[in-house]
């Protein structure tokens, strides 16, 4: 159930239509706030209620999680180095090849060798090479696209023959401007693929009218209606219910001689007898002898109360 307004009454109490209503409550939002950007940014040059403006929006509520690791091959720094060299000399003897040396009686002879080197070098370099480690959590309801469309009313100028007013449109060069404004006011994005549109055309003054009448709310004037019917109420009820039947009461009792008092009545049993016994008939008495006896006046009006 929604109101003239588009509004959400009523919700289900399924949480995925309670989601949706949500996501649509914000959707709603976010139109009625691109509106009203639209309309504060016109109204001062084009007049009041002379430019409309409806936005739709389409709102993407996923929810995404990204986790990037980035290496830089140019910022790497060597963290270790480790270099090792190893350094060996040999030297050995051996006879003359051949047959004559190894003929008996003959004495041998033997070659001494150059001596040798070996050389064994190794290196181990470590490097660190720079990392970043970004966690991206893309928040939910990001505007995915936006179209927005603007009618603006032409101007009314008085015809120099009979003073009557006449329509004259905007131009070309005014519509351009406007949609430009709009743009920049909105935040249009050529990337998302957002589209404004601006027109303009004659708009009817009784539609015109009838809007506004409708744009009055009465509702805030019930609730301060209600609670002072509700104190102008309850104050005839106690007249009605109460002090009514009170002087009717007090209109209706007979006139009672006070006896002489003696010497040894005590107060208590003075006030308890002019209790009993107002000697008044009119209302003038009445109120005379309330004044003058307001404790007197009270304890009757208790009694009263009791007995009924």
């Amino acid at each position: 159930m929604i109101d003239q307004k588009g509004n959400i009454l009523t919700t289900r109490e399924d949480p995925l239509s309670a989601l949706n209503n949500t996501q649509t409550e914000y959707r709603q939002g976010l139109e009625r706030e691109i509106e009203k950007r639209v309309l504060s940014i016109l109204e001062p040059v084009v007049g009041k209620n002379n430019v409309k403006a409806r936005a739709s929006v389409t709102v993407d509520f996923t929810r995404k999680e990204e986790t990037l690791e980035q290496y830089d091959p140019d910022g790497q720094v060597v963290r270790s180095r480790r270099k090792l060299t190893e350094h060996k000399l040999t030297a050995s003897q051996g006879g003359v090849p051949g047959v004559q040396s190894n003929l008996p009686g003959k004495k041998k002879r033997t070659r001494r060798k150059d001596r040798g080197s070996i050389t064994k070098e190794s290196e181990t370099v470590n490097y660190e090479v720079s990392k970043v480690v970004s966690h991206i959590v893309r928040p939910t309801g990001s505007i995915k696209r936006m179209t927005v469309a603007v009618l603006v009313n032409g101007e009314y100028v008085k015809d120099k023959k009979d003073g009557t007013p006449k329509y004259v449109a905007r131009t070309e060069e005014d519509l351009r401007k406007y949609g430009d404004i709009v743009r920049r006011a909105v935040g249009f994005s050529g990337e998302r693929g957002d589209e404004i549109k601006v027109l303009n055309m004659p708009f009817k003054q009784e539609e015109a009218v009838t809007e506004e009448a409708a744009g009055i709310d009465f509702s805030r004037y019930i609730l301060p209606a209600a609670r002072y019917g509700t104190i102008v109420l309850l104050a005839l009820l106690g007249i009605i219910f109460l002090v009514r039947p009170l002087m009717r009461y007090l209109r209706e009792q007979p006139v009672l001689p006070r006896p002489a008092q003696s010497r040894s009545q005590s107060p208590a049993s003075e006030i308890e007898g002019d209790i009993h016994r107002p000697a008044l008939s009119k209302n003038d008495g009445v109120l005379e002898w309330a004044e003058k006896n307001p404790e007197q006046a009270a304890s009757l009006i208790r009694k009263w109360v009791e007995e009924e």
